[in-house]
């Protein structure tokens, strides 16, 4: 069994403990120790099989769950407790470095083991609910544990008769003591390695007194020094097994890997709310990120994030591709947000869209108005006059902020499609320009239809006459030519002219009667931004798409 394979020998277990005495005695714990009352409401509070207060004391009593510390009023005479000092209220502290007790029948054990009298205060590390769980799932079979170890009624015994049976059988297997020696053995090393990661798991230092937070910090820094030089004795190949334990108990608790990592972006003092068994999978994944970040200081080189180490792994290649990395929680932003982007809850800006005028800027704005991951900026005309430099520092900011660009131009703007064109040239754009020939009007829309527009815009007044008026514009080969003359033939329809509102109108009716086709500029663009919009992965566009520099539209880069 690979578990007995890992089996760490006498003398680094009593490295492990007397380290565990080091960090006790020197109020260098991180992670709060529990009493028995408080582990077994962590249980409930998990929604993990439930032991009593008086359950766990028993458990401890026969050895079959390790405390982190013992407190006692006097001395104490129980074999293979070591004691370690007093501590600053006059109680002496004890370590514990005991294995499961060796007995034939454990059923009369558990109901003859004398009541605690309170002059010994056992104190937990909230891992031990790792143990506890284990006991309850593989050696009481049982997914809800009932609180019957100083039960003596015999009625009650008969109730709970099945879950003693299966905890007898369990127990003569050979090497099911090995196994719980085993467990215990893993979180008293968890234990010990918490204290130094745990300002990077959980992204603060907890002071205790007599120390400062400068002496905090140091002492922690002696500490992991110590833990290091041991688990170098240890070796890489038992602590990768030891750090994937806890995720492979992960996923038969809940195997919800993408839940999983977006809760761990969340910071910790929030993650320290949570309830159910959600919350004891966080758990034992930071006692498994403790593992991974002390082994990538050590051996200065990178092991697989936790969601990489359960039975259900996530494959590495595919998140390198899709992510650029395979670290989401090492602190890269832009690869935190690629992950939450994929899940659909990247609420951030996603898309800038670049328009030369008002009716563009209108018709973008009419489609997108209620969507905060697409911007517009209105250019302005003739841009390239007045900030050439500035408009391509924009687009270099948005690629480094990972964020696609387009641009809508205008085909009678030459040096605009020049400026353009080169930046697409020279990889400082990233999505598409769009080019209206001549312009937005003409190059999406028929005189016929244009005149259709207006009508609708003017309550069905230009229908009258609109045949002549066709005639009249056939010959304008713009959209401002087009309301000029529209303007001079019939004054009273003034209010009707280029801006925000005709663009409106505009994208209305070219999506009502075009959209199908996708042959126009405008219905091209709107359709690739909400393709963009539902884009899992940026860096994956961005490192297999490039801008055609003639065309504008994305093609694969092996073109």
């Amino acid at each position: 069994m690979s578990r007995m394979k890992h089996l760490l020998e006498p003398d680094m277990v009593e490295k492990i403990i007397s380290l565990n005495g080091y960090i006790e005695i020197n109020n260098l714990r991180q992670l709060k120790l529990l009493d028995a009352k408080t582990l077994s409401k962590k249980m409930n509070d998990y929604k993990l099989p439930t032991f009593s207060e008086s359950d766990i004391y028993n458990l401890w009593y026969l050895g079959f769950i390790n405390a982190e510390a013992i407190y006692a009023k006097y001395s104490v005479n129980i074999p293979n407790l070591k004691y370690v000092g007093e501590n600053d209220d006059g109680f002496k502290v004890y370590v514990d470095q005991r294995k499961p007790i060796v007995l034939e029948k454990y059923l009369s054990a558990f109901l003859n083991i004398p009541k605690n009298d309170e002059s010994l205060m056992l104190y937990f590390h909230p891992y031990r609910c790792f143990v506890l769980y284990e006991l309850a799932t593989k050696y009481f079979s049982s997914g809800a544990v009932p609180s019957y170890l100083m039960q003596n009624s015999e009625g009650y015994i008969q109730v709970i008769q099945g879950h003693l049976e299966r905890f007898e059988k369990n127990m003569q297997n050979s090497i099911a003591k090995d196994i719980l020696y085993y467990l215990n053995t893993l979180v008293s090393l968890s234990a010990i390695i918490e204290p130094t990661t745990h300002r990077i798991v959980y992204e603060k230092i907890s002071i205790r007194y007599p120390h400062s937070f400068e002496q905090m910090v140091v002492e922690l820094e002696k500490l992991r020094d110590r833990v290091v030089e041991l688990l170098l004795e240890i070796g890489e190949d038992r602590l990768v097994y030891y750090k994937n334990e806890f995720c492979q108990a992960v996923d038969s608790l809940d195997s919800n890997n993408n839940l999983h990592l977006l809760i761990r972006l969340m910071r910790s003092d929030r993650r320290s709310k949570l309830k159910g068994q959600i919350a004891a999978a966080m758990q034992l994944k930071e006692a498994s990120e403790g593992f991974r970040r002390l082994m990538e200081f050590m051996y200065e080189k990178n092991f697989p994030e936790e969601d990489a180490c359960g039975y259900a792994t996530v494959n590495q290649e595919h998140k390198k591709k899709i992510y650029g990395n395979t670290k989401i929680l090492d602190g890269e932003r832009n690869t935190s947000n690629l992950f939450i982007r994929s899940l659909g809850l990247d609420f951030g800006l996603k898309v800038n869209v670049y328009v030369e005028g008002e009716t563009e800027f209108g018709a973008i704005k009419s489609i997108f108005e209620n969507e905060n991951r697409v911007a517009i900026i209105n250019l302005g005309g003739n841009f390239v006059e007045k900030r050439v430099v500035a408009f391509r520092e924009s687009l270099r900011k948005d690629i480094s902020m990972q964020i696609y660009s387009f641009i809508m131009l205008d085909g009678d703007r030459k040096d605009n499609i020049r400026v353009v064109k080169k930046a697409a040239e020279d990889g400082d754009l990233f999505g598409e320009f769009i080019v209206s020939d001549p312009d937005f009007e003409y190059g999406n829309l028929s005189i016929n239809e244009l005149c259709e527009v207006v009508s609708i815009e003017t309550g069905e007044r230009l229908n009258v006459i609109k045949e002549a008026f066709i005639d009249v514009v056939t010959t304008c080969k713009s959209g401002k030519k087009f309301f000029e003359v529209l303007h001079e033939q019939y004054p009273d329809l003034k209010k009707i002219d280029k801006g925000e509102a005709w663009g409106k109108a505009l994208a209305e009716y070219i999506l009502e009667y075009h959209c199908e086709k996708n042959e126009k500029p405008f219905v091209h663009l709107v359709q690739m931004i909400r393709r963009v919009l539902n884009s899992s992965s940026y860096k994956y566009d961005f490192e297999s798409l490039k801008p055609d520099s003639i065309t504008g539209r994305l093609v694969n880069k092996s073109q």
